[in-house]
C-alpha cells in the first residue's frame, strides 16, 4: 500500500497537482499497539477505534507519534523524497472528523461502561473546573452546553498543540490542519481548531438543496460558510450531497464553487473523485464522482470558475461577534440561526471570536473596518417574504421558490436546478432547456470576457 500511495504521490506531482496528507483517518487500534486500556475500548473484537480516547489516553497520543515520525521521514521510493520535504504536499491533517467538542466527548462519560478513559477524563475535568472557579459537576457534562464546552475546547487545543509540535519538531513545514468542523457542528467547536494554521470543514447536503429557503432551513453551502474564523484561510476538503442517487447532483459543483469565490475560501476539494480501485467498468456511488455524468461534466465547470476567480469576492463582509457567554452556553449553528444562512447568502461571512478568560490561549479577532458587525443569531438579513437572494455583486442569484441558481459573470454564465421550460437571460447569453431539472454553463477558456464572442 505505501508503494502504491508513493506511485500515486508521483504521478499527481508529474501533473502539477496538490496533495493533502492526512495522518489519521480510521485507523484502527490493534492489541500489539500497546495501548492502556485496549480491552475497554476494543469492547471483545480484535481492534479499537480510537476516536475521543486520544485526547485523554497518553499511550494512543504516543502511537500517533510513532506512526506520524515514520510516516513523515519516509522517503518515496519514486521521488527519492522524504514526506516531509515533499514540495507537493500542500498540508497535513492530524486526524479526520474527530472532535470532543461535539462528537466524541460522549464516548468518554461514566455511562460508556470504559472505566478507565472515564477516569482519565473525569480528573482532567475537575482540575479544569478548579483552574477556573467552574462548577465540577457542570464541566464534566459533555452534552451540555456551558462550562463543558470551555473545557473540551481547552482538552482538544492541549492535544492539537501536542501534536503540531512534535510534528514541527520532525521537520514537518506545510501547513497542519488539527481535525475539521463536521457533522452538524456548533460554533462552539472552531476554538478549538485555532490551535492550526487552516480551518477546515466539511458539509453534506441532500435532494434540492437550491430550494431550501434560508429563512427557514440550511444547506450545505451554509454550513461551509459558518466555519470561516477571522484571519484563519478557510478549506473546504469533504463537500457532496447524499444518498446517491440525489438526481440534482449537477447543480452543486457550480454552486458550491461559486460560493467559495464569492466568500473567499482558500480550497475546494470534493470527497470524492473516488473512494475505490478503478481497475475498469465500476458502479457509480457517492462516493465515485469519475463515472457519474452528474458530477464529471460540472466539475471542470465548477473548478474553472473556482480557480480563475471569475466569481467576485464580496465585497460587504459579514462578521457574527458573539460574546463567550452566547459561544459556549448555546448551540449556535446554521440549524437555528437565520443570521448565519442569510448573510452568507448575500455577503462574505465570518466568525470574530470573543477573548474568553477561561481559555486564554484563544485569541481575540481583530473586526475588519468596515465590516457589518451581527451580534444576535436570530437577525434575518432578508425580508420575510423574500423568494431569492442576489450577492452583492449582483453576479449570484438563488430562488428558492422556482429552485435555480445563476451565476452572471464576465467569464462564467450558467443556470441549475428547475429551469427546464423557461428562458433564463444572463448579460451575454439566454439560456432555454428543456429538461426540467438541469445545469447550462457558458465559459471562456482564454480569460476573455464572453461578450467578445456573442453574437
Amino acid at each position: 500500500m505505501l508503494k502504491k500511495l508513493d506511485w500515486w504521490i508521483k504521478c499527481l506531482k508529474d501533473e502539477g497537482i496538490y496533495i493533502w496528507l492526512d495522518l489519521h483517518v480510521q485507523r484502527y487500534l490493534k492489541p500489539g499497539d500497546r495501548i492502556d486500556g485496549f480491552e475497554e475500548i476494543a469492547k471483545g473484537k480484535s481492534s479499537a477505534d480510537l476516536k475521543g480516547f486520544n485526547y485523554v489516553n497518553r499511550s494512543i497520543a504516543k502511537a500517533m507519534k510513532r506512526f506520524n515520525e515514520a510516516y513523515v521521514n519516509r522517503i518515496n521510493r519514486y521521488t527519492a523524497t522524504r514526506y516531509k520535504d515533499e514540495p507537493a504536499i500542500a498540508a497535513m491533517l492530524i486526524t479526520n472528523e474527530n472532535d470532543i467538542t461535539h462528537h466524541f466527548g460522549n464516548a468518554l462519560l461514566p455511562d460508556k461502561n470504559v472505566p478507565k478513559h472515564t477516569a482519565l477524563y473525569m480528573a482532567q475535568a475537575e482540575a479544569f473546573a478548579a483552574a477556573h472557579g467552574l462548577s465540577k459537576d457542570k464541566t464534566w457534562r459533555s452534552w451540555e452546553y456551558g462550562p463543558s464546552k470551555l473545557f473540551l475546547n481547552d482538552l482538544e487545543h492541549r492535544f492539537n498543540v501536542e501534536m503540531m509540535a512534535h510534528l514541527r519538531g520532525q521537520g514537518v513545514r506545510v501547513p497542519i490542519v488539527t481535525t475539521s468542523t463536521w457533522g452538524l457542528n456548533p460554533l462552539s467547536s472552531l476554538p478549538a481548531l485555532t490551535a492550526g494554521n487552516i480551518i477546515d470543514v466539511h458539509s453534506y447536503g441532500g435532494v434540492a438543496e437550491l430550494d431550501k429557503n434560508p429563512l427557514y432551513a440550511a444547506n450545505l453551502m451554509h454550513w461551509l460558510a459558518a466555519a470561516q474564523v477571522l484571519d484563519r484561510p478557510l478549506s473546504v476538503t469533504e463537500w457532496n450531497v447524499s444518498p446517491f442517487p440525489v438526481p440534482d447532483r449537477h447543480a452543486i459543483p457550480l454552486y458550491v464553487a461559486a460560493s467559495a469565490s464569492l466568500q473567499g475560501w482558500n480550497a475546494v476539494l470534493l470527497y470524492a473523485y473516488s473512494k475505490d480501485s478503478i481497475p475498469g467498468p465500476a458502479t457509480a456511488s457517492n462516493w465515485n464522482a469519475y463515472n457519474d455524468p452528474a458530477l464529471i461534466a460540472t466539475l471542470p465547470a465548477a473548478a474553472l470558475l473556482y480557480r480563475q476567480s471569475h466569481v467576485h469576492e464580496a465585497t460587504t463582509t459579514y462578521v457574527f461577534s458573539p460574546s463567550n457567554e452566547m459561544l459556549f452556553n448555546q448551540p449556535i449553528s446554521p440549524a437555528n440561526s437565520v443570521a448565519l444562512r442569510t448573510a452568507s447568502e448575500k455577503g462574505k461571512l465570518v466568525l470574530a471570536l470573543p477573548q474568553t478568560r477561561e481559555l486564554p490561549w484563544l485569541e481575540k479577532s481583530a473586526i475588519p473596518a468596515g465590516a457589518i458587525i451581527i451580534t444576535d443569531p436570530n437577525q434575518s438579513l432578508v425580508s420575510s417574504d423574500a423568494a431569492e437572494t442576489v450577492s452583492d455583486s449582483g453576479e449570484l442569484r438563488r430562488n428558492w421558490d422556482q429552485g435555480t441558481y445563476t451565476i452572471d459573470t464576465p467569464r462564467t454564465q450558467a443556470a441549475m436546478g428547475w429551469i427546464g421550460g423557461k428562458r433564463l437571460s444572463l448579460k451575454d447569453v439566454e439560456i432555454a432547456v428543456t429538461t426540467r431539472n438541469a445545469t447550462a454553463s457558458i465559459q471562456t477558456l482564454d480569460g476573455k470576457p464572453i461578450s467578445n464572442r456573442a453574437s
